[in-house]
Protein backbone atom coordinates (compact mmCIF):
# COMPACT_ATOMS: atom_id res chain seq x y z
CA UNK A 1 0.00 0.00 0.00
CA UNK A 2 1.21 3.51 -0.76
CA UNK A 3 3.22 5.48 1.76
CA UNK A 4 2.18 8.81 0.26
CA UNK A 5 0.37 11.12 2.64
CA UNK A 6 -0.45 13.90 0.16
CA UNK A 7 -3.45 12.08 -1.34
CA UNK A 8 -7.10 12.11 -0.41
CA UNK A 9 -10.61 11.06 -1.30
CA UNK A 10 -13.25 13.80 -1.36
CA UNK A 11 -17.00 13.22 -1.30
CA UNK A 12 -18.60 16.51 -2.38
CA UNK A 13 -22.23 15.89 -1.51
CA UNK A 14 -25.46 17.74 -2.05
CA UNK A 15 -26.24 17.97 1.66
CA UNK A 16 -22.96 17.01 3.36
CA UNK A 17 -19.31 16.56 2.36
CA UNK A 18 -16.38 14.56 3.75
CA UNK A 19 -12.68 14.20 3.03
CA UNK A 20 -10.44 11.24 3.80
CA UNK A 21 -6.64 11.11 4.04
CA UNK A 22 -4.05 8.36 4.51
CA UNK A 23 -2.55 8.08 7.99
CA UNK A 24 -0.12 5.27 8.87
CA UNK A 25 -1.12 3.57 5.61
CA UNK A 26 -4.83 3.54 6.49
CA UNK A 27 -7.72 5.67 5.14
CA UNK A 28 -9.22 7.90 7.82
CA UNK A 29 -11.87 10.59 7.69
CA UNK A 30 -10.84 14.10 8.66
CA UNK A 31 -12.51 16.07 11.45
CA UNK A 32 -13.91 18.84 9.32
CA UNK A 33 -16.02 20.76 11.83
CA UNK A 34 -15.72 20.68 15.62
CA UNK A 35 -14.88 16.98 15.76
CA UNK A 36 -17.43 15.93 13.15
CA UNK A 37 -16.47 13.88 10.11
CA UNK A 38 -19.06 15.51 7.85
CA UNK A 39 -19.82 19.13 7.14
CA UNK A 40 -22.98 20.57 5.58
CA UNK A 41 -22.30 21.64 1.99
CA UNK A 42 -23.17 25.25 2.71
CA UNK A 43 -21.43 28.59 2.34
CA UNK A 44 -22.42 31.98 3.75
CA UNK A 45 -20.98 35.11 2.16
CA UNK A 46 -21.02 37.41 5.18
CA UNK A 47 -21.51 41.05 4.21
CA UNK A 48 -20.43 42.36 7.62
CA UNK A 49 -17.08 40.61 7.98
CA UNK A 50 -16.56 40.09 4.22
CA UNK A 51 -15.52 36.54 5.12
CA UNK A 52 -16.92 33.26 3.82
CA UNK A 53 -18.22 30.76 6.38
CA UNK A 54 -18.85 27.08 5.76
CA UNK A 55 -20.95 24.26 7.17
CA UNK A 56 -22.75 24.67 10.49
CA UNK A 57 -20.89 27.92 11.13
CA UNK A 58 -22.40 29.31 7.94
CA UNK A 59 -25.87 28.12 8.89
CA UNK A 60 -25.66 29.59 12.39
CA UNK A 61 -24.46 32.95 11.06
CA UNK A 62 -27.28 33.03 8.54
CA UNK A 63 -29.96 32.03 11.03
CA UNK A 64 -28.75 34.72 13.44
CA UNK A 65 -29.94 37.21 10.82
CA UNK A 66 -26.62 38.59 9.62
CA UNK A 67 -26.54 40.30 6.25
CA UNK A 68 -25.15 38.16 3.46
CA UNK A 69 -25.86 35.45 0.92
CA UNK A 70 -26.45 31.83 1.90
CA UNK A 71 -25.93 28.99 -0.59
CA UNK A 72 -27.24 25.51 0.10
CA UNK A 73 -27.08 22.27 -1.92
CA UNK A 74 -24.90 23.92 -4.59
CA UNK A 75 -24.11 20.51 -6.07
CA UNK A 76 -27.71 20.45 -7.28
CA UNK A 77 -26.88 22.94 -10.04
CA UNK A 78 -24.47 20.46 -11.65
CA UNK A 79 -26.13 18.79 -14.61
CA UNK A 80 -28.71 21.55 -14.98
CA UNK A 81 -29.01 24.25 -17.62
CA UNK A 82 -27.82 26.90 -15.13
CA UNK A 83 -24.59 25.12 -14.08
CA UNK A 84 -22.46 27.49 -16.17
CA UNK A 85 -24.21 30.53 -14.76
CA UNK A 86 -23.64 32.89 -11.87
CA UNK A 87 -25.39 34.65 -9.02
CA UNK A 88 -24.99 38.06 -7.40
CA UNK A 89 -22.88 38.11 -4.23
CA UNK A 90 -21.84 41.38 -2.55
CA UNK A 91 -22.79 43.24 -5.71
CA UNK A 92 -20.70 41.08 -8.04
CA UNK A 93 -21.49 38.15 -10.30
CA UNK A 94 -19.93 34.98 -8.93
CA UNK A 95 -20.11 31.79 -10.97
CA UNK A 96 -21.41 28.57 -9.49
CA UNK A 97 -18.06 27.04 -10.41
CA UNK A 98 -16.30 29.60 -8.22
CA UNK A 99 -18.65 28.83 -5.33
CA UNK A 100 -17.91 25.10 -5.66
CA UNK A 101 -14.20 25.96 -5.77
CA UNK A 102 -14.46 27.79 -2.44
CA UNK A 103 -16.24 24.85 -0.79
CA UNK A 104 -13.69 22.36 -2.11
CA UNK A 105 -10.91 24.72 -1.04
CA UNK A 106 -12.23 24.77 2.52
CA UNK A 107 -12.28 20.97 2.60
CA UNK A 108 -8.75 20.86 1.22
CA UNK A 109 -7.54 23.22 3.95
CA UNK A 110 -9.05 20.90 6.58
CA UNK A 111 -7.38 17.94 4.90
CA UNK A 112 -4.01 19.71 4.61
CA UNK A 113 -4.05 20.50 8.33
CA UNK A 114 -4.97 16.95 9.31
CA UNK A 115 -2.39 15.36 6.99
CA UNK A 116 0.38 17.75 7.97
CA UNK A 117 1.26 18.19 4.30
CA UNK A 118 -0.36 19.91 1.34
CA UNK A 119 -2.69 17.48 -0.40
CA UNK A 120 -1.77 17.25 -4.09
CA UNK A 121 -3.82 14.32 -5.42
CA UNK A 122 -7.54 13.66 -5.04
CA UNK A 123 -10.15 11.17 -6.12
CA UNK A 124 -13.50 12.95 -6.33
CA UNK A 125 -16.83 11.18 -6.18
CA UNK A 126 -19.57 11.83 -8.69
CA UNK A 127 -23.07 10.42 -9.17
CA UNK A 128 -23.74 8.03 -12.01
CA UNK A 129 -25.70 10.81 -13.70
CA UNK A 130 -25.60 14.51 -12.98
CA UNK A 131 -28.27 14.70 -15.69
CA UNK A 132 -30.42 11.73 -16.61
CA UNK A 133 -31.38 12.91 -20.09
CA UNK A 134 -28.63 15.13 -21.50
CA UNK A 135 -25.15 13.58 -21.94
CA UNK A 136 -23.63 16.97 -22.78
CA UNK A 137 -24.82 18.56 -19.55
CA UNK A 138 -23.59 15.49 -17.70
CA UNK A 139 -20.10 15.75 -19.23
CA UNK A 140 -19.98 19.49 -18.57
CA UNK A 141 -20.90 18.91 -14.92
CA UNK A 142 -17.89 16.66 -14.40
CA UNK A 143 -15.68 19.19 -16.19
CA UNK A 144 -16.88 21.93 -13.82
CA UNK A 145 -16.15 19.70 -10.82
CA UNK A 146 -12.65 18.91 -12.10
CA UNK A 147 -11.87 22.58 -12.80
CA UNK A 148 -13.12 23.59 -9.37
CA UNK A 149 -10.84 21.00 -7.75
CA UNK A 150 -7.87 22.30 -9.75
CA UNK A 151 -8.66 25.89 -8.78
CA UNK A 152 -8.90 24.75 -5.16
CA UNK A 153 -5.28 23.60 -5.36
CA UNK A 154 -5.30 19.93 -6.35
CA UNK A 155 -2.74 18.93 -9.00
CA UNK A 156 -3.77 15.34 -9.79
CA UNK A 157 -7.51 14.80 -10.09
CA UNK A 158 -9.36 11.56 -10.74
CA UNK A 159 -13.09 10.88 -10.58
CA UNK A 160 -14.88 7.75 -9.39
CA UNK A 161 -18.58 6.90 -9.34
CA UNK A 162 -19.99 7.32 -5.84
CA UNK A 163 -21.71 3.90 -5.64
CA UNK A 164 -18.54 2.23 -6.88
CA UNK A 165 -16.63 4.02 -4.13
CA UNK A 166 -19.08 2.67 -1.57
CA UNK A 167 -18.42 -0.83 -2.92
CA UNK A 168 -14.68 -0.32 -2.67
CA UNK A 169 -14.93 0.21 1.07
CA UNK A 170 -17.16 -2.83 1.51
CA UNK A 171 -14.66 -5.05 -0.30
CA UNK A 172 -12.02 -4.46 2.36
CA UNK A 173 -13.84 -6.80 4.75
CA UNK A 174 -14.52 -9.64 2.30
CA UNK A 175 -12.97 -13.10 2.45
CA UNK A 176 -14.56 -14.50 -0.71
CA UNK A 177 -16.00 -13.12 -3.95
CA UNK A 178 -19.66 -12.16 -3.92
CA UNK A 179 -22.16 -10.28 -6.05
CA UNK A 180 -23.34 -7.11 -4.40
CA UNK A 181 -25.77 -4.28 -5.02
CA UNK A 182 -24.87 -0.80 -3.80
CA UNK A 183 -27.87 1.39 -2.98
CA UNK A 184 -26.71 4.99 -2.66
CA UNK A 185 -29.48 7.53 -2.07
CA UNK A 186 -27.87 10.87 -1.38
CA UNK A 187 -29.13 14.41 -1.20
CA UNK A 188 -29.40 14.95 -4.96
CA UNK A 189 -29.15 11.59 -6.71
CA UNK A 190 -29.96 7.91 -6.29
CA UNK A 191 -27.34 5.57 -7.73
CA UNK A 192 -27.13 1.81 -7.97
CA UNK A 193 -24.36 -0.51 -9.01
CA UNK A 194 -24.06 -4.26 -9.30
CA UNK A 195 -20.51 -5.19 -8.43
CA UNK A 196 -18.45 -8.35 -8.33
CA UNK A 197 -17.08 -7.86 -4.85
CA UNK A 198 -13.56 -9.21 -4.50
CA UNK A 199 -11.36 -9.65 -1.43
CA UNK A 200 -8.34 -7.33 -1.35
CA UNK A 201 -6.10 -10.30 -2.21
CA UNK A 202 -7.82 -10.59 -5.59
CA UNK A 203 -7.59 -6.95 -6.63
CA UNK A 204 -4.37 -7.40 -8.58
CA UNK A 205 -5.93 -9.90 -10.97
CA UNK A 206 -8.59 -7.55 -12.40
CA UNK A 207 -9.17 -3.86 -12.86
CA UNK A 208 -11.73 -2.34 -10.57
CA UNK A 209 -13.88 -1.21 -13.51
CA UNK A 210 -13.93 -4.77 -14.85
CA UNK A 211 -15.70 -5.88 -11.70
CA UNK A 212 -18.46 -3.28 -12.10
CA UNK A 213 -21.22 -5.17 -13.88
CA UNK A 214 -23.67 -2.29 -14.20
CA UNK A 215 -24.44 1.18 -12.93
CA UNK A 216 -27.66 3.15 -13.10
CA UNK A 217 -28.79 6.35 -11.50
CA UNK A 218 -31.44 9.02 -11.41
CA UNK A 219 -31.33 12.68 -10.39
CA UNK A 220 -33.65 12.20 -7.41
CA UNK A 221 -32.53 12.28 -3.80
CA UNK A 222 -33.17 13.48 -0.29
CA UNK A 223 -33.66 17.13 -1.19
CA UNK A 224 -36.47 16.07 -3.53
CA UNK A 225 -38.07 14.18 -0.65
CA UNK A 226 -37.83 17.35 1.45
CA UNK A 227 -39.49 19.38 -1.31
CA UNK A 228 -42.34 16.93 -1.82
CA UNK A 229 -43.04 16.61 1.89
CA UNK A 230 -43.01 20.39 2.24
CA UNK A 231 -45.43 20.88 -0.67
CA UNK A 232 -47.79 18.18 0.59
CA UNK A 233 -47.85 19.00 4.30
CA UNK A 234 -46.40 22.42 5.02
CA UNK A 235 -47.08 24.74 2.09
CA UNK A 236 -50.89 24.41 2.47
CA UNK A 237 -50.37 25.98 5.90
CA UNK A 238 -48.90 29.01 4.10
CA UNK A 239 -51.72 29.29 1.59
CA UNK A 240 -51.01 26.77 -1.17
CA UNK A 241 -54.42 26.00 -2.65
CA UNK A 242 -55.99 29.10 -1.09
CA UNK A 243 -58.00 31.73 -2.91
CA UNK A 244 -57.64 35.49 -2.61
CA UNK A 245 -59.46 38.62 -3.72
CA UNK A 246 -57.71 40.88 -6.19
CA UNK A 247 -58.12 44.66 -6.32
CA UNK A 248 -61.26 44.24 -8.45
CA UNK A 249 -62.88 41.88 -5.99
CA UNK A 250 -62.38 38.79 -8.16
CA UNK A 251 -61.62 35.46 -6.48
CA UNK A 252 -58.40 33.93 -7.78
CA UNK A 253 -56.20 31.01 -6.77
CA UNK A 254 -52.83 31.77 -5.19
CA UNK A 255 -49.93 31.44 -7.66
CA UNK A 256 -48.26 28.09 -7.07
CA UNK A 257 -44.72 29.06 -8.03
CA UNK A 258 -44.01 30.86 -4.75
CA UNK A 259 -44.81 27.73 -2.70
CA UNK A 260 -42.85 25.38 -4.92
CA UNK A 261 -39.85 27.70 -4.83
CA UNK A 262 -40.06 27.97 -1.04
CA UNK A 263 -40.08 24.16 -0.85
CA UNK A 264 -36.98 23.74 -3.01
CA UNK A 265 -33.49 24.10 -1.49
CA UNK A 266 -32.16 25.25 -4.84
CA UNK A 267 -34.86 27.85 -5.50
CA UNK A 268 -35.16 29.51 -2.08
CA UNK A 269 -32.17 31.75 -2.73
CA UNK A 270 -33.78 33.15 -5.85
CA UNK A 271 -37.33 33.67 -4.62
CA UNK A 272 -36.58 36.97 -2.91
CA UNK A 273 -35.10 38.33 -6.15
CA UNK A 274 -38.01 37.24 -8.35
CA UNK A 275 -39.61 40.18 -10.14
CA UNK A 276 -43.06 38.80 -9.33
CA UNK A 277 -42.47 38.77 -5.56
CA UNK A 278 -43.88 42.30 -5.18
CA UNK A 279 -47.19 41.00 -6.50
CA UNK A 280 -47.19 38.28 -3.85
CA UNK A 281 -46.58 40.86 -1.12
CA UNK A 282 -49.49 42.90 -2.48
CA UNK A 283 -51.79 39.87 -2.39
CA UNK A 284 -50.72 39.07 1.17
CA UNK A 285 -51.26 42.65 2.41
CA UNK A 286 -54.78 42.78 0.94
CA UNK A 287 -55.87 39.38 2.24
CA UNK A 288 -53.92 38.59 5.42
CA UNK A 289 -56.70 39.67 7.77
CA UNK A 290 -59.21 37.32 6.14
CA UNK A 291 -56.75 34.51 5.43
CA UNK A 292 -54.57 33.43 8.33
CA UNK A 293 -52.46 31.24 6.07
CA UNK A 294 -51.48 34.14 3.85
CA UNK A 295 -50.46 36.10 6.94
CA UNK A 296 -48.07 33.24 7.70
CA UNK A 297 -46.73 33.39 4.14
CA UNK A 298 -46.07 37.10 4.58
CA UNK A 299 -44.04 36.45 7.74
CA UNK A 300 -41.99 33.73 6.03
CA UNK A 301 -41.22 35.88 3.01
CA UNK A 302 -40.61 39.05 5.00
CA UNK A 303 -38.29 37.30 7.43
CA UNK A 304 -36.49 35.29 4.74
CA UNK A 305 -37.30 32.14 6.71
CA UNK A 306 -37.32 29.80 3.72
CA UNK A 307 -34.11 27.95 4.55
CA UNK A 308 -34.94 27.71 8.24
CA UNK A 309 -38.23 26.02 7.41
CA UNK A 310 -36.55 23.76 4.85
CA UNK A 311 -34.18 22.56 7.59
CA UNK A 312 -37.17 21.92 9.86
CA UNK A 313 -38.86 19.80 7.19
CA UNK A 314 -35.61 17.94 6.53
CA UNK A 315 -35.26 17.17 10.24
CA UNK A 316 -38.84 15.85 10.33
CA UNK A 317 -38.11 13.58 7.35
CA UNK A 318 -35.05 12.17 9.11
CA UNK A 319 -36.97 11.57 12.34
CA UNK A 320 -39.66 9.68 10.44
CA UNK A 321 -37.11 7.01 9.57
CA UNK A 322 -37.36 5.89 13.21
CA UNK A 323 -40.79 7.16 14.26
CA UNK A 324 -44.35 6.89 13.00
CA UNK A 325 -45.25 10.51 13.75
CA UNK A 326 -43.37 13.72 14.55
CA UNK A 327 -44.49 17.09 15.88
CA UNK A 328 -42.94 19.95 13.93
CA UNK A 329 -42.75 23.24 15.89
CA UNK A 330 -43.47 26.27 13.71
CA UNK A 331 -43.36 29.11 16.23
CA UNK A 332 -41.24 31.06 13.79
CA UNK A 333 -44.26 31.23 11.48
CA UNK A 334 -46.92 31.73 14.13
CA UNK A 335 -46.82 31.52 17.94
CA UNK A 336 -47.76 28.05 19.26
CA UNK A 337 -48.16 26.69 15.74
CA UNK A 338 -47.16 23.04 15.29
CA UNK A 339 -47.72 20.47 12.58
CA UNK A 340 -48.03 16.70 13.00
CA UNK A 341 -46.55 14.65 10.17
CA UNK A 342 -46.83 10.86 9.94
CA UNK A 343 -44.56 8.40 8.20
CA UNK A 344 -47.48 7.39 6.03
CA UNK A 345 -47.86 10.99 4.87
CA UNK A 346 -44.16 11.12 4.02
CA UNK A 347 -44.39 7.87 2.08
CA UNK A 348 -47.45 9.14 0.23
CA UNK A 349 -45.70 12.40 -0.68
CA UNK A 350 -42.64 10.69 -2.14
CA UNK A 351 -44.29 7.52 -3.50
CA UNK A 352 -44.02 8.51 -7.18
CA UNK A 353 -40.32 9.33 -6.79
CA UNK A 354 -39.66 6.07 -4.97
CA UNK A 355 -41.32 4.19 -7.81
CA UNK A 356 -38.97 5.90 -10.26
CA UNK A 357 -36.01 5.01 -8.05
CA UNK A 358 -37.19 1.39 -7.88
CA UNK A 359 -37.42 1.18 -11.68
CA UNK A 360 -33.82 2.41 -11.97
CA UNK A 361 -32.72 -0.15 -9.39
CA UNK A 362 -34.39 -2.92 -11.42
CA UNK A 363 -32.69 -1.55 -14.54
CA UNK A 364 -29.31 -1.78 -12.83
CA UNK A 365 -29.90 -5.46 -12.02
CA UNK A 366 -31.23 -6.24 -15.50
CA UNK A 367 -28.27 -4.52 -17.15
CA UNK A 368 -25.78 -6.48 -15.06
CA UNK A 369 -26.48 -9.78 -16.77
CA UNK A 370 -26.95 -11.57 -13.45
CA UNK A 371 -30.17 -12.79 -11.89
CA UNK A 372 -31.49 -10.95 -8.86
CA UNK A 373 -31.39 -14.15 -6.71
CA UNK A 374 -27.63 -14.35 -7.34
CA UNK A 375 -27.01 -11.08 -5.51
CA UNK A 376 -25.81 -12.07 -2.07
CA UNK A 377 -25.63 -8.70 -0.34
CA UNK A 378 -27.22 -5.29 -0.59
CA UNK A 379 -25.62 -2.48 1.30
CA UNK A 380 -26.92 1.00 1.78
CA UNK A 381 -25.23 4.37 1.84
CA UNK A 382 -26.56 7.93 1.75
CA UNK A 383 -29.06 9.40 4.17
CA UNK A 384 -32.07 8.63 1.94
CA UNK A 385 -31.37 4.91 2.23
CA UNK A 386 -32.47 5.05 5.88
CA UNK A 387 -36.12 5.42 4.86
CA UNK A 388 -38.02 2.23 5.82
CA UNK A 389 -39.94 2.24 2.52
CA UNK A 390 -36.63 2.08 0.64
CA UNK A 391 -35.55 -0.98 2.66
CA UNK A 392 -38.91 -2.66 2.13
CA UNK A 393 -38.84 -2.14 -1.64
CA UNK A 394 -35.33 -3.57 -1.89
CA UNK A 395 -36.32 -6.47 0.35
CA UNK A 396 -39.28 -7.35 -1.88
CA UNK A 397 -37.04 -7.37 -4.97
CA UNK A 398 -34.22 -9.38 -3.37
CA UNK A 399 -35.52 -11.19 -0.28
CA UNK A 400 -32.55 -13.55 -0.28
CA UNK A 401 -29.91 -10.82 -0.06
CA UNK A 402 -28.37 -9.77 3.23
CA UNK A 403 -28.99 -6.08 3.91
CA UNK A 404 -25.98 -4.31 5.37
CA UNK A 405 -25.71 -0.76 6.64
CA UNK A 406 -22.51 1.10 5.95
CA UNK A 407 -21.60 4.48 7.39
CA UNK A 408 -24.35 6.49 5.69
CA UNK A 409 -22.17 9.57 5.42
CA UNK A 410 -18.57 8.37 5.47
CA UNK A 411 -18.45 5.16 3.47
CA UNK A 412 -18.05 6.84 0.09
CA UNK A 413 -15.27 9.15 1.28
CA UNK A 414 -13.34 6.18 2.70
CA UNK A 415 -13.81 4.27 -0.54
CA UNK A 416 -12.54 7.25 -2.53
CA UNK A 417 -9.51 7.42 -0.25
CA UNK A 418 -8.78 3.72 -0.77
CA UNK A 419 -9.02 4.33 -4.51
CA UNK A 420 -6.62 7.28 -4.15
CA UNK A 421 -4.13 4.91 -2.51
CA UNK A 422 -4.45 2.51 -5.43
CA UNK A 423 -4.26 5.14 -8.18
CA UNK A 424 -1.56 7.43 -6.80
CA UNK A 425 0.60 4.91 -4.93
Amino acid sequence: MTTRTDICGLDFGTSNSEIGIVRDGEPVLVDVEEGRKKIPTTIFFDNDSRHDLFGEAAIERFLEGHSGRMMWAIKSVLGTAIQGGATMIRGKRVSFEQIITRILGNLKQKGDAAAGVELRSVVLGRPVHFNDDDPRLDRDAESILRRAAAQAGFEEIEVELEPVAAGIEFETGLEREQLGLVVDIGGGTSDFSVIRLTPPSGHASAGRRDRVLSVAGIHIGGTDFDRLLSVDRFMPELGLGSSYLDHQGQTLEMPQWVFHDLASWLRINFIYENRMIDGIYTIVDRNKLENRRLARLGRVLGGHYGHTLARTIEAAKIELSDRQVVEVPLDLVEPRLALSITRRELESAIAAHLEQIERVLIQAVDDSGVAAPDIAVVFFTGGGSLLPDVRQRVGRLMPQAEQIDTDQFGGIARGLTIEAQRLFG
